[in-house]
């Protein structure tokens, strides 16, 4: 089977490696174009297209499956006609199907104009902060604005400069958010596990609404009952409609149950690039199925997978201008990069440039971490992405345990203040070591009644401090303004990390003040800190979380100093949380099993009454 892809981004990317990858025939070719709607015509002819898969609402808001099947009728399509994709096209249509299906849904007022949505906000006492403003149509995931009482006015102006098809005014709903795709054979919605994706540019969910910033799936925000709750609600759409395609409803899940936000009308970009890499079953049997009507058999890989958007840092207001990308290193083989705004002589050429996805069997933050041990290895000018993707679901995970740890500190310890302030976290370290006897770290130790062991770093001896360790059970090491590299018979016998004041590897062996004054004098928009293993090579190590900000109001290194200690201090604490919650990092041992025979075999001679070896 001939296929056509109609789309140009990421999302087709992953689309035509799993097509290329279910085939068993090596003859198959799988295409991606741009096409207006007589050169798919033409295309089709050409080279025997026997299925299109037009991707993006582009092409299903604009009718290509409607024109292709009365031109092309002995080509199947997979997507909804003009009409269902309305469900995307048209917020205010898909507002009316909801109520009238009895979908839990936000209240909301419809203005055709400007003038009427103005004279609204004047005439009614409108809260700004209560509602949501939304462009009926298609804005490319950019058309929802949440005002407050001083940016109202612009943000009408701004809503109503996407186009005329009039504005949506929404209650505003407090909850987490969930997208839900499914396929659909025209009476039933086959869900797709639930992912998550991060809409705003900016860390902590800061900055404007882009296309997407990254995405993770599987996550676990509704309950079994809410997601058959879910399928039962997009049964009736789909059944209304005589849906054929994936419909992809936006989830908020509130104190009061499920809300529908919105539906599209395609897979959503990054989210199919996490849930592809996820999808066991062969894509192209799934979209002929859903084509003919036939139930679905759904088989998912029991892992995880992440995907972070890798963009100019001037996205979403404007892209740079061609600049080549390169690699500095051989990525790991566990990444997958599917390109997004990138040409052929790989040059970025606007936005959403490429997105780095990871599988893992292990948990979610370990296909995270190898994201971001890799996405670094890409380089081109003015790059950006954000270093927390999926940060909050993992943290939302408390610890049933924390493993024992210890403190080794410089300085006053001030990195870990976050950490001793917090009940759990502060009881799981059992020895602080200082160099410092001047240092306030002496008086914390005393006040919470951690042990602590004054040390002359000059003249310490590792062996016994890594038996005081062994001692107390400890199975994380915490470096704290610790200015020299550690033996390797700590970091071999404990998990030892320390926190960087930069984005690693940016300014990889710089230290303190020279560190951000060369920031500074590098005019970078970003800078923040890396919490990383210890290692032979000086912070080399495997990054394990990274806290970034804006930080273009900074004019001095101290006052950047002083905003980066801020963020170690909530780093070392999100990370004591993490490795405690998730199973994502296991120290590696090294087990030397001649070293073992041999010791077997002396005691079996020397204490052959043992025997039992």
């Amino acid at each position: 089977m001939n296929i056509l892809i109609l789309g140009c981004g990421a999302r087709e990317d992953i689309i035509r490696e799993k097509l290329l990858a279910n085939s068993a025939n090596s003859a198959k070719r799988v295409f991606v174009e741009t096409l207006s709607k007589q050169e798919t015509i033409e295309f089709i002819a050409n080279n025997s297209i026997e299925l299109v898969i037009p991707s993006s609402e582009h092409y299903l808001c604009n009718g290509y499956t409607d024109h292709i099947n009365k031109n092309a009728p002995e080509c199947k399509v997979f997507g909804p006609s003009l009409l269902q994709s309305h469900l995307e096209a048209n917020k205010n249509y898909s507002k009316i199907l909801m109520k009238t299906h009895r979908l839990p849904n936000a209240d909301y007022t419809f203005f055709q104009t400007k003038n009427q949505c103005s004279d609204y906000f004047n005439n009614y006492n409108v809260d700004p902060n209560k509602i949501v403003l939304k462009y009926s149509g298609l804005a490319k995931g950019k058309g929802v604005y949440l005002p407050n009482e001083n940016n109202i006015n612009s943000c009408i102006e701004n809503v109503y400069n996407h186009g005329s098809e009039g504005v949506l005014i929404e209650e505003r709903l407090f909850g987490t958010e969930v997208s839900i795709m499914a396929f659909c054979n025209g009476t039933h919605a086959y869900l797709m596990p639930q992912s998550q994706d991060f809409k705003r540019k900016c860390d902590n969910d800061l900055g404007l609404n882009t296309g997407g910033m990254g995405s993770i799936c599987p996550v676990n925000i509704l309950s079994l009952e809410e997601c058959e709750q879910v399928n039962e609600y997009m049964n009736k759409i789909v059944t209304h409609t005589n849906y054929i395609g994936v419909l992809y409803a936006g989830i908020m899940k509130t104190s009061d149950g499920i809300q529908f936000l919105e539906f599209n009308c395609r897979f959503g970009d990054p989210e199919a690039q996490t849930l592809l890499n996820l999808l066991e079953s062969n894509l192209l049997a799934i979209m002929l199925k859903c084509i003919n009507q036939e139930s679905l058999e759904l088989v998912w890989k029991n892992e995880y997978a992440s995907c972070v958007i890798y963009s100019n840092e001037s996205y979403p207001e404007f892209a740079y201008p061609l600049s080549k990308l390169t690699y500095k290193n051989n990525l790991d083989k566990k990444i997958r990069i599917y390109k997004g705004s990138l040409t052929d002589n790989n040059e970025s050429n606007g936005g959403r440039i490429l997105s780095v996805v990871s599988n893992s069997s292990v948990s979610q933050y370990d296909s995270l971490i190898n994201v971001y041990n890799n996405i670094h290895k890409i380089k081109f000018p003015g790059s950006y992405y954000r270093r927390d993707i999926g940060l909050n679901y993992l943290l939302q995970t408390k610890p049933r345990k924390y493993m024992p740890m210890a403190i080794m500190a410089t300085n006053n310890g001030t990195s870990i203040g976050t950490l001793l302030e917090n009940r759990e976290t502060r009881n799981a370290i059992k020895i602080i070591f200082t160099n410092n006897t001047n240092g306030s770290i002496i008086q914390t130790a005393l006040r919470y009644k951690i042990p602590l062991l004054v040390i002359d770093t000059k003249q310490i001896n590792y062996e016994s401090l890594t038996n005081i360790l062994r001692q107390f059970r400890v199975k994380l090491l915490l470096l704290s303004g610790y200015m020299r590299i550690v033996p390797k018979i700590l970091f071999d016998d404990f998990l030892t990390v320390n926190i960087h004041p930069s984005l690693l590897p940016l300014y990889a062996n710089k230290m303190d003040l020279e560190v951000h004054r060369s920031v500074l004098e590098d005019k970078r928009k970003f800078s923040g800190c890396t919490i990383h293993e210890v290692t032979d090579n000086v912070d080399e190590g495997r990054i394990l979380l990274q806290k970034q900000i804006n930080i273009e109001h900074i004019t001095s290194p101290e006052q950047l100093k002083s905003e980066i200690q801020t963020q170690e201090k909530q780093a070392i604490y999100e990370f004591v949380e993490l490795i405690n919650a998730s199973n994502g990092i296991e120290h590696k041992y090294e087990v030397n099993i001649e070293e073992a025979n041999n010791f077997v075999s002396e005691l079996k001679t020397k204490l052959p009454a043992i025997g039992g070896f």
